[in-house]
């Protein structure tokens, strides 16, 4: 193998990405407003209420303690996903998936 005396060759035009920090806490604070205030007012009902937040798209399911493996694995089977930030159930709106979400709660 030769050796030579040439320096690595190095990027050119390299620019950091970088977000705002304070954009990452708005973002932050978004999310976790609508299930704290809700947690806050009480309107959990039998230990689960279901959010539906249109400006968001989105659709939560907020449990006062873990649910059941059954009930959890259903939720996964419907695409929502375990948001640790919120503490919630969450996936993208779909008004049938919501009926039909809201009866099943109902049975638990």
């Amino acid at each position: 193998m030769k050796k030579t005396n040439e320096a690595p060759m190095k990027p050119q035009n390299q620019q950091k990405l970088s977000v705002p920090k304070g954009h990452i806490k708005r973002t932050s604070k978004s999310r976790k407003s609508s299930v704290a205030a809700a947690i806050k007012e009480g309107q959990i009902k039998d230990g689960v209420m279901l959010i539906d937040d249109p400006q968001i798209g989105r659709m939560k399911v907020v449990f006062r303690d873990k649910p059941a493996q059954e009930v959890r694995d259903t939720l996964k089977k419907l695409g929502f996903l375990w948001d640790p930030l919120i503490r919630a159930w969450k996936r993208f709106r779909n008004p049938r998936i919501f009926n039909w979400l809201q009866g099943y709660l109902k049975k638990i």
